[in-house]
């Protein structure tokens, strides 16, 4: 893995590190996935390599390599069937021999190190770009705008900042889109959640059910309940997290739990109806029995 170094920016102090960390990340998106996750999970790997100090310096090799490609993966929903490549996170947890639920919490610290969440355009496949909404929202004069929509001088300026990953109008896309070879941070001008466009039947369905459930639901029970169409999912659970009005509660075998923001939290502790309070119990009432006694179940209340 000569020249590794140049390409992804990697400290010689951790070049050992980070070869073992890819070589299996490398070994799985061969296997299971493609070229585009391979080459992000380096990229991924190289940035965790140049934190200070950077978490991969300690445990276990395998755990992070798996926590690499698992974080990669909710990024870019690789859990959600209806994607392609695809794999559960129990098939991605099995292909490296680690633990689902040890994977689950190491790629939680490592979205947190790069700053990363779903759709997060630093992130994305290659081939996901033109499908992520936010790596084409910025904002002109204050209005948010899809810079699809706009004109090619309008396209190639916002190109020369950095806010969008090539031009949309030409026809040749082979152009290199967001890097990670620094640690430059790129900031993206994207539309705040306040002003997204309102939500569509689909999203609105999803949305009023997780409300009325009362308790976070799995994509299958939403597509149950509301009647969705699974191709229509995607869009939906993107708008919504656009508008910040959904959030991921926990992973299980098929899939993620989803429910509205601040759910659990809906009521301050001055806004509950209060409960019925009820006297305490008498200590006559209180039935006691000792070590040893015997109780006799033919007798009824009155001893009789």
């Amino acid at each position: 893995m000569a020249g590794t170094e140049d390409k992804y920016n990697v400290p010689k102090k951790l070049q050992a590190t980070f070869e073992a960390i890819v070589e299996r990340t490398d070994r799985v998106c061969d296997e299971h996935l493609n070229d585009e996750y391979k080459d992000l999970c380096r990229q991924a790997t190289a940035a965790l390599c140049r934190k200070r100090p950077s978490r991969l310096q300690r445990g276990r090799k395998d755990i992070w390599a798996c926590a690499v490609v698992y974080a990669m993966a909710r990024v870019n929903f690789l859990f959600d069937r209806t994607q392609e490549p695809h794999m559960t996170q129990l098939e991605l947890c099995n292909a490296f021999g680690v633990n689902s639920s040890t994977a689950s919490q190491k790629a939680a610290l490592v979205m947190k190190a790069l700053n990363t969440h779903q759709m997060d355009p630093n992130w994305c496949l290659p081939s996901k770009l033109d499908d992520n909404p936010l790596a084409w929202m910025i904002a002109v004069d204050g209005i948010p705008v899809d810079v699809r929509m706009l004109s090619v001088e309008f396209q190639e300026i916002a190109y020369k900042k950095g806010l969008i990953p090539y031009i949309p109008s030409q026809k040749d896309k082979d152009k290199p889109v967001f890097g990670h070879d620094d640690d430059t941070e790129i900031v993206y001008e994207v539309m705040d959640p306040s002003e997204i466009p309102l939500l569509n039947e689909h999203a609105e369905a999803i949305l009023d059910a997780m409300r009325n459930a009362g308790e976070p639901l799995s994509r299958r029970q939403l597509l149950k309940r509301t009647g969705v169409p699974a191709s229509e999912w995607i869009s939906s659970l993107n708008l919504l997290m656009m508008h910040d009005l959904v959030e991921v509660v926990r992973c299980i075998r098929r899939g993620e739990v989803y429910q509205c923001k601040g759910q659990a939290r809906e009521h301050s502790p001055d806004q509950r109806e209060p409960k019925e309070s009820k006297p305490p119990p008498s200590p006559k009432s209180m039935p006691f029995f000792g070590m040893g006694d015997q109780i006799d179940w033919s007798k009824d209340d009155s001893g009789n």
